[in-house]
């Protein structure tokens, strides 16, 4: 007796080794995000450093120049002109038409020139991140249409079937066989099966984007542009903040800035002096401030290895002997006892009379 059955199955890849490679895919791109959230947090993180950094380079130049970001005519400042003119000097105020471009009335809400161009600058950033956002929508919605059509038309429905059949035979002669091919008779079995794949399940379900974040982007966005253009009234908020906890440096700001538009009327001259004893404060401070000297200072053996930053140049213009083509002549003059070491060039002395700023005080005497 022979049975006969006949069936089969083909398959590229177990449902184990297709298992272990989702999870793969799934791996990979959790790690991509993980990667872009540490990131994100750094960059975060370094912008706080950023801005204290700033912070602390803005209040240093504020401390070490008179003239750094000494444009504002501040309440302070018309004060000291109004008491200038009460001891019989000249106003200043109102400012000439020329000025008013350079210099910012605290009073007025209008934006000066080059407040306005900081804005136009932000507004610029602002611009290539809204593009950006833009195309990151749009990429949503191509991505969602996309995968939307193979979802429509990439839902088939596949039939498979099959026929078994058993026969049994059988072999020999005799009353036996004979026997068994009469019991055997009509016993013969033929089926079929059949069995339908949908493969919609494995299809995307993409939901369509959230169309109240565009709203959303937009208002942020508009906030953005705001925040912008209030950027030169936050300047000037700064400048207020730094006077408030240095009013003796806003004072000496004050008296430079006044001397500085008075000089700028009265001529070339004026003007390079006062230049001189701004720039000898600036060095002076920025000598006290230098880490290298304190090092050098700390350790004998750094002499060497670090780099001595005092050249001889002129306390005018800043060139030294090399850029000026002609040596410079030092000041000689005494004051409170001590020798001046003011150095210029040939045109800066010419240009002064001859006569040091540092020794006189004719002009406004800045803060020491």
């Amino acid at each position: 007796m022979k049975v006969f059955s006949k069936g089969g199955a083909n398959s590229s890849k177990t449902s184990k080794k297709i298992q272990e490679e989702i999870n793969k895919e799934v791996d990979e791109k959790v790690n991509v995000l993980r990667t872009i959230s540490f990131v994100t947090t750094k960059v975060l993180s370094v912008s706080l450093f950023i801005i204290f950094i700033q912070s602390f380079l803005y209040v240093k130049s504020y401390l070490a120049k008179d003239g750094y970001d000494n444009v504002y005519i501040t309440k302070g400042f018309r004060s000291f002109d109004a008491e200038q003119e009460r001891l019989g000097q000249t106003s200043l105020l109102p400012l000439k038409k020329s000025e008013q471009t350079k210099y910012v009335d605290t009073r007025s809400w209008k934006l000066n020139t080059f407040e306005l161009t900081y804005c136009t600058t932000g507004l610029a950033q602002v611009f290539l991140h809204f593009i950006f956002c833009v195309t990151v929508v749009l990429f949503d919605y191509v991505l969602f249409y996309i995968l939307n059509l193979v979802r429509i038309h990439g839902s088939l429905e596949l039939g498979i079937r099959s026929n078994g059949t058993i026969t049994i035979v059988v072999h020999g002669n005799g009353p036996v066989a004979d026997f068994y091919r009469v019991i055997f008779q009509g016993l013969d079995n033929n089926e079929g099966f059949s069995s339908n794949l949908h493969f919609s399940r494995c299809l995307p379900s993409p939901n369509i984007p959230y169309a109240l974040n565009i709203p959303v982007f937009l208002a942020l966005y508009l906030v953005a542009i705001g925040v912008v253009c209030l950027r030169g009234y936050g300047m000037r908020l700064r400048r207020k903040i730094s006077a408030y906890y240095y009013p003796e440096q806003e004072n000496a700001r004050i008296a430079f800035l006044h001397k500085t538009i008075q000089n700028s009327r009265a001529g070339v001259q004026r003007f390079l002096r006062q230049h001189v004893r701004s720039t000898h404060k600036e060095c002076t401070i920025k000598d006290q401030l230098r880490f290298s000297k304190w090092l050098r200072s700390k350790c004998q053996c750094l002499e060497k290895v670090l780099p001595n930053r005092n050249q001889r140049k002129c306390m005018s213009c800043g060139q030294t002997d090399t850029e000026s083509g002609s040596s410079l002549k030092n000041c000689t003059e005494e004051k409170a006892g001590e020798t001046c070491k003011a150095m210029y060039c040939v045109d800066c002395n010419a240009a002064l009379a001859g006569v040091c700023p540092l020794c006189c005080d004719n002009d406004v005497a800045l803060k020491e």
